[in-house]
């Protein structure tokens, strides 16, 4: 009787082994997530020439934003005092208008704006591998920069810069 106690508790043993116990621990993931637009190319610069009573002219550039996904943003050109102005805020798709002296010369300024590419969504993969980043919707803001021939100008000769903003709101 001793042995087949001894056998029994050999096998009590060797099979308790054979179970693996499970113990879990709960913990949290979380993010506090604020969206954003920021320039992804910014607008070059434009440069007239312009003699007095000369030609029309027209020089344009185009500037590309990237933002969170799901935004609803909207564009206006600055509006800083009374050698230049510009438009209120248009929604995507809207016109952008602006304005401004130089030297006695008049500018306008045009834009649109389109929605160029729409961003995926972020993804998580299986066994933890394998997920995707998700990626920015992108807007292309197109701007415009006319001078109307034959202005006269002030002045013998004179040359200025202005500053121009382009301000994304989301």
């Amino acid at each position: 009787m001793k042995k087949l106690n001894l056998i029994a508790l050999a096998v009590l043993f060797a099979s308790s082994a054979a179970y693996a116990v499970d113990v879990t621990n709960n913990f949290n993931v979380s993010v506090n997530f604020t969206g954003a637009c920021q320039v992804l190319t910014p607008a070059t610069d434009m440069a007239f020439t312009y003699a007095a009573f000369g030609v029309a002219d027209t020089k344009s550039t185009s500037t590309v934003f990237k933002c969170s996904r799901g935004l609803a943003p909207t564009f206006k050109f600055d509006n800083t005092g009374a050698a230049q102005t510009g438009s209120a805020a248009g929604a995507v798709g809207a016109a952008i208008t602006g304005e401004g002296v130089i030297s006695g010369i008049r500018y306008t300024l045009s834009g649109s704006s389109a929605k160029s590419t729409t961003g995926t969504a972020a993804a998580a993969g299986a066994g933890g591998t394998g997920g995707s980043d998700g990626t920015a919707d992108q807007y292309t803001v197109s701007i415009n920069a006319d001078i109307a021939g034959d202005q006269a100008g002030n002045g013998a000769s004179g040359s200025g810069t202005h500053v121009r903003v382009l301000t994304i709101s989301y």
